[in-house]
């Protein structure tokens, strides 16, 4: 929660990790969703659990660390 508090996307929904597999049913098969966390690597583990529900799912490699645009931040 303070990683997404810190750097978050507009829009963006946070779903822990630990939490993905019991959210399933909020993804639309008909959709593709991008993932992000700070490096990528929850983020790359989390669409390989929406790839195996057959849900269209890719995430930021890198992580949202080195996203080149405009984020927002909850902290001051």
């Amino acid at each position: 929660l303070a990683e997404y508090k810190e750097c978050y996307i507009d829009n963006a929904k946070l779903i822990p990790l630990p939490e993905l597999r019991n959210s399933l049913g909020q993804f639309k098969k008909d959709k593709q969703y991008i993932l992000y966390c700070s490096n990528g690597k929850r983020s790359a583990i989390g669409a390989m659990i929406l790839s195996r529900s057959d849900i269209n799912a890719v995430y930021l490699q890198d992580g949202i660390e080195n996203w080149p645009y405009h984020t927002r931040s909850m902290m001051n």
